[in-house]
């Protein structure tokens, strides 16, 4: 489970860091953020950063409401 490894940790200690669809290849098989993004908000952490430098991002940042 999510939080079984940083049991005992404060959430505001804990970051989270994600390479969801970071891959060189053409990004054919991706995931896309609002398939799994329900899963990482689950993570007891006091931060979350996910990847958005690739153009094929660019849009889904609106998934917070923008």
């Amino acid at each position: 489970m999510p939080n079984d490894a940083p049991k005992g940790i404060p959430p505001e200690s804990v970051r989270y860091h994600t390479l969801y669809g970071s891959s060189m290849g053409r990004g054919a098989h991706d995931l896309v953020l609002e398939h799994i993004v329900d899963l990482v908000l689950k993570i007891n952490s006091g931060a979350c950063c996910f990847e958005a430098a690739s153009p094929r991002r660019d849009h889904e940042w609106r998934l917070w409401g923008g």
